[in-house]
């Protein structure tokens, strides 16, 4: 049969598998990045270096009165390369942008001066702040970079563990449904929805007890569909089933929520009021009585009950229900269609 219950279950299997799924697909993606991202920042901490070094071995051949355009171009090329990888940045850090791009900009033009200098303490001198500003550079792209992964994994971890958590707790969720539904399917009948006669006897044997401990009284309805193998032999046993559904659920929207509705075995059931006089539960009886011909038919003719009621006082509990049993009998006796009280 499926349920609500079911169908609540399938739904929670199905929101984990996305879970589970959308998170392998995020940790690819991440991974992807991450790779790629510190792949790009360690080149661009490889370009910074490389500047440095260059214009130290272009200050070199300045002081020794040799023309090298080529270190030149090159220094000029790395720090345009270095500007592109920097603008990556912007949507990440504004702040370290602007730091790049300003110290950058020094740079050039501090290599525009040296160019034109012939100095050799002005090229010691210019060289020797050259190499502070990039190497200034060098170390900001390393904290950048180690602070943005830090952030990043950060981040990743703290995205892991909720959707980790999220995931326990749907799965004790689930656990709870699946654990509540079986002990539910447990005492249940599965063909009416009511009570079972395994639940019958777990709450008959402990309303006795509560009587002996507590003398709060209760009340006990047997009945019986009057000529329900007639039923079964003349429309089969489909329409028989469908008459058992029927009056289950009369049943279960007849009593109150204190009360205890169960199929008992084939077409008997049981009533339990706890807690509850004779007088007040046989009236709750009757108006099931009179209720069931009114809404359950076959062919258009009424299907009618019968039943025995009886208030329990603290006899032996096997003799109170067999006298309830004996005034469902004496009911069928009596014509049916009817409720006796002992």
């Amino acid at each position: 049969m499926y349920t609500k219950r079911s169908r609540i279950t399938n739904i929670l299997i199905i929101v984990i598998l996305l879970v589970v799924a959308i998170l392998l697909i995020v940790s690819g993606y991440f991974h992807y990045n991450v790779k790629k991202r510190m792949y790009e920042d360690s080149y661009l901490i490889n370009q910074l270096g490389l500047i440095r070094g260059n214009i130290q071995r272009y200050a070199k051949f300045k002081i020794a009165n040799i023309q090298n355009d080529k270190i030149f171009d090159e220094i000029e090329n790395t720090i345009n390369s270095v500007k592109f990888l920097i603008n990556k940045e912007k949507k990440f850090s504004e702040n370290f942008y602007e730091i790049c791009n300003k110290q950058l900009k020094d740079v050039e033009n501090d290599l525009l001066i040296l160019q034109i200098t012939n100095d050799k303490k002005g090229i010691l001198s210019i060289s020797e702040k050259l190499w502070q500003k990039t190497n200034n550079l060098v170390e900001i792209a390393l904290k950048y970079h180690k602070y943005k992964f830090a952030t990043i994994i950060n981040v990743f971890d703290y995205l892991i563990y909720s959707t980790v958590v999220f995931l326990i707790l749907i799965l004790f969720f689930l656990y709870h449904k699946v654990k509540k539904g079986l002990e539910v399917e447990t005492i249940t009948d599965k063909l009416t929805g009511l009570y079972n006669r395994l639940y019958f006897n777990e709450i008959y044997n402990y309303l006795i007890e509560k009587y002996h401990r507590d003398k709060k009284p209760f009340s006990l309805l047997i009945i019986d569909i009057d000529n329900f193998k007639k039923i079964n032999d003349t429309y089969g046993h489909q329409t028989g089933d469908e008459v058992l559904k029927k009056i289950g659920a009369i049943l279960k929207h007849s009593i109150r929520k204190t009360d205890f509705a169960f199929r008992y075995g084939g077409e008997e059931f049981v009533i339990i009021y706890p807690e509850t006089p004779l007088e007040e539960a046989y009236r709750v009886s009757e108006r099931i009585l009179f209720t069931i011909p009114i809404k359950v038919k076959v062919d258009l003719n009424p299907v009618t009950i019968s039943g025995g009621i009886g208030e329990y006082k603290g006899e032996n509990p096997k003799d109170f229900f067999e006298k309830v049993d004996d005034a469902l009998y004496l009911a069928k006796k009596l014509g049916k269609n009817r409720i006796v009280k002992i």
